[in-house]
């Protein structure tokens, strides 16, 4: 007779996932949709613990997330110039995913008015409990003098109340305590770079270096309030030998700017996620052992069951 024909060995992470199939994942249509013709295209899935009660966390697909809201200051962190953000990434490499949500332009006012669209209610299978920090960095729009910008402007009392309000809807529904959540100050303003940029682009010139003390002193309030940690970039850009030569336009970073935010911000972002494995075992060691031992050892390490 023929030997039975053996199965290939299967890794713990393989095993762990089989043995929560049963737990996984089922479609629904919600009631919202019915009148829609081909539903079987915008089915949803919807993990078992929104129905059961009992979270399935899977255990690789789905990385801790670096979360970062803010204006043109974040949406351009990936930027040649703007790269503070880029030096992040590359620190977070393997342990934790970005999620970058700069918008150009944006100010407190328009966060509070998007962030419900951004970011769902808490669900066990969406983002709660995957954020390792929550990075907001807004203020340089709202500071813009009202005569120049009116839609833009937000009056101190106003984006006071709406910055503590986006700090508290992220704790809610994002499941974060203060601690997971970081504000950073607005730097100040080279009024004559700025002005010159915008005499060249056409733009009304709306910010002026008076004004950032005025909103970094809201910021630190809202942070007392809130019992979030504050890193302030104001004061140190300010206290750089010819300061000016930080930015590209002046209000945006150039490489130099970029290099001194990322040296104030990392070290409290690198806080909230040192706790964080690396993922997936260095290759030396799966060279040297082989991957199949190499990641069973690194499961063991960072305390994935294999039960």
């Amino acid at each position: 007779s023929q030997p039975a024909k053996l199965s290939p060995p299967r890794s713990p992470i393989g095993l762990a996932a089989e043995r929560r199939a049963g737990q996984g994942c089922k479609t629904f249509t919600p009631k919202l949709l019915h009148g829609i013709r081909d539903l079987s295209k915008i089915s949803i899935k919807i993990c078992a613990a929104c129905t059961h009660g009992t979270p399935v966390m899977p255990l690789l697909d789905r990385w801790p997330t670096a979360l970062f809201i803010g204006d043109s200051l974040t949406e351009f962190g990936f930027s040649p110039d703007g790269c503070w953000l880029a030096r992040v990434a590359h620190g977070l490499r393997r342990r934790c995913d970005l999620r970058v949500r700069g918008f150009s332009g944006y100010t407190t006012r328009w966060w509070r008015a998007s962030l419900p669209r951004l970011l769902p209610a808490s669900c066990p299978c969406g983002q709660a409990g995957d954020t390792a920090a929550c990075v907001v960095f807004l203020g340089a729009n709202d500071s813009s003098r009202g005569a120049a910008k009116p839609t833009l402007h937000v009056p101190l009392t106003e984006f006071k109340d709406n910055l503590g309000w986006i700090l508290r809807e992220l704790m809610l529904r994002l499941s974060l305590t203060p601690d997971k959540l970081l504000l950073i100050s607005i730097p100040p303003v080279d009024e004559a770079a700025y002005k010159l940029d915008c005499e060249a682009s056409g733009f009304p010139f709306d910010k002026f270096l008076a004004d950032c003390e005025p909103y970094n002193r809201a910021i630190r309030d809202v942070a007392h309030e809130t019992g979030v940690e504050l890193v302030d970039i104001f004061k140190p850009i300010k206290e750089h030998e010819n300061w000016q030569q930080l930015f590209a336009d002046g209000i945006h970073f150039n490489a130099k700017g970029s290099e001194l935010v990322f040296n104030c911000v990392w070290p409290a972002i690198e806080r909230r996620v040192s706790h964080l494995p690396v993922m997936l075992p260095d290759f030396e060691e799966a060279a040297a052992a082989g991957f199949d031992e190499a990641l069973a050892s690194w499961s063991q390490r960072v305390g994935l069951s294999t039960n």
